[in-house]
């Protein structure tokens, strides 16, 4: 039994974050926003 689903370019294009969250945009034209409070290393981190 196989799974079929369209390929998604998951490449990053730019990283980017302010005070809050870090964003991921992705080749693909996606964007991923997360909350710095899921990796606290960063969110000690200067710009």
């Amino acid at each position: 039994m196989g799974i079929l689903a369209m390929s998604a370019d998951e490449r990053v294009r730019s990283v980017r974050s302010d005070d809050d969250t870090l964003s991921v945009d992705l080749m693909d034209g996606r964007t991923i926003v997360v909350p710095l409070a899921w990796y606290p290393r960063l969110l000690k981190a200067t710009q």
